[in-house]
């Protein structure tokens, strides 16, 4: 548990921290913490505080709301996992897709079959 002090005598645990998010305003930000169903309205003055945990802003968030990339976002080994994934996918044979096109199916109609009428998940 990591807290700090931000204006008005709020107090934060910056251990949960998720992500700084501009919001409608410019000068505003949410902050978004681990386990928070809300974010927290930060203003320009607490962000200096913040940067300063957290360290360059530049590296750990951006202010533009279009900006958002999963390395800057996400673990680093959640993105080597994902990596590993498409480039497994992109090098799969045509008949290896097939195959799996094919259980794919099968593995629905299984489902379906178990399922009462208008409960059913893929017909």
């Amino acid at each position: 548990m990591k807290l700090i002090r931000l204006t008005e005598n709020r107090i934060i645990d910056i251990s949960r921290f998720v992500a700084l998010i501009p919001s409608n305003n410019d000068d505003n930000y949410l902050l978004i913490l681990e386990g928070s169903s809300e974010g927290i309205l930060i203003h320009d003055n607490d962000l200096s505080i913040l940067t300063k945990y957290l360290g360059d802003e530049k590296e750990l968030f951006t202010t533009s709301k279009t900006e958002y990339t999963l390395t800057n976002l996400a673990k680093p080994q959640a993105v080597e996992i994902l990596q590993a994934r498409i480039a497994r996918h992109e090098s799969m044979s045509d008949t290896e897709a097939a195959q799996k096109a094919e259980a794919w199916e099968r593995f629905k109609q299984n489902i379906d079959a178990e399922r009462p009428d208008g409960c059913k998940l893929y017909s």
